[in-house]
């Protein structure tokens, strides 16, 4: 028996993973792309389904090409939306060099030789502009000194 048969998902998660791995290594598409995407390809399977492509022996491949590549930016597309630096109220996106942030430990100071680090969640960036209140998450390293050594888990 064919290997394809014993386990026919199977070869639905191949392009899955593939599409996500794309999108860790590679990220060139915008998230708006989204909704392109999808309406063309409900359109492009209305087309295959309405022409009964799928039924044609020497044109099926295309059915199953289609599916694939869905299924690719499906995983894609999925990355993109749970990576925190693609959210619009990111604080990347305000930040500037001479900008302030306010934001919350989230978890407990690690002292390094020279260092704590710790990572926080940024609630606000101050800058000429006015204060802008943000999401996303950072990794940073504080100098050691007297005040520092004071800090904890849900200091602001």
């Amino acid at each position: 028996m064919n290997f394809w048969n014993k386990v026919p998902l199977f070869r639905f998660v191949i392009p899955f993973i593939l599409g996500i791995l794309f999108a860790i290594n590679y990220r060139f598409l915008a998230q708006s792309n989204f909704y392109y995407f999808v309406v063309i390809s409900v359109l492009l399977l209305f087309v295959i389904r309405f022409f009964k492509i799928q039924h044609s022996y020497s044109l099926r491949w295309i059915f199953g090409l289609l599916l694939n590549v869905i299924i690719f930016f499906a995983g894609y597309f999925l990355v993109l939306s749970r990576v925190g630096i693609n959210q619009p109220l990111h604080f990347s996106k305000y930040l500037n060099e001479n900008d302030i942030i306010v934001a919350k430990i989230i978890e407990y100071p690690e002292e390094k030789e020279k260092t704590f680090k710790s990572i926080v969640k940024v609630k606000y960036v101050k800058s000429n502009s006015g204060i802008h209140k943000t999401t996303g998450k950072a990794l940073v390293y504080f100098r050691k000194d007297s005040l520092t050594a004071l800090l904890k888990y849900g200091d602001i």
